[in-house]
């Protein structure tokens, strides 16, 4: 496809989001996870991890105070299972950092990708090799200021946030407050259904 935006979009700048790139984060934790336990394992660790892999994918911060507990137990048992978590928490914090000066961004992402490259651990080195000749598109997303990607609590405003507090408690926006809550407003009939089933 980029050479159809060269041909056709000149203009266009090029950007590389930070949710498929903690997409990236996510399917190698995975693969390291299979490859460390080879297919079923045997011990009460891998079992756990097993059953509890969705912990190594969530945002640390998003995890409940019991979860992280485990997670650290579990994870602190296999050092390069716990190296790969880390990497993982790394760059997503990386990314998920209001940047006031591109250069700084640039000099954690280069060096996250150094780190990533000399773990040992095939599947984080891959992504580091993969990261690193797009930084100058992760920056672009940065300097552009287009939300990308889902949209993370964080990312909303106060009045965002109202209008989809009372969207949920009340099934509607009453007075909007934010340019989202407008946008609900003028377009419920099309969004307020999808697919049959109910937004709120």
């Amino acid at each position: 496809y980029l050479s159809a935006i060269a041909k056709y979009a000149a203009h266009a700048r090029h950007v590389l989001d930070r949710f498929h790139i903690v997409q990236w984060l996510n399917e190698a934790l995975s693969a390291s996870r299979r490859r460390i336990f080879g297919g079923a394992p045997r011990d009460e660790i891998g079992r756990a991890l097993k059953v509890k892999k969705w912990m190594l994918l969530s945002a640390y911060e998003k995890l409940e105070h019991r979860h992280k507990l485990l997670l650290g137990r579990l994870v602190r048992t296999n050092r390069p299972l716990y190296r790969a978590y880390l990497l993982k928490e790394q760059l997503r914090g990386v990314l998920h950092h209001r940047w006031h000066y591109l250069g700084s961004l640039v000099r954690n992402l280069n060096e996250w990708c150094s780190a990533a490259v000399r773990s040992r651990i095939p599947e984080m080195q891959a992504v580091g090799r993969r990261l690193r000749p797009h930084l100058d598109k992760v920056v672009a997303g940065f300097h552009s200021g287009v939300k990308l990607g889902l949209v993370e609590g964080n990312d909303l405003d106060d009045d965002e946030t109202l209008d989809l507090v009372e969207l949920a408690a009340d099934g509607r926006v009453i007075e909007p407050r934010s340019g989202l809550g407008q946008y609900l407003v003028r377009h419920w009939e099309r969004v307020g259904l999808l697919e049959g089933e109910s937004l709120v």
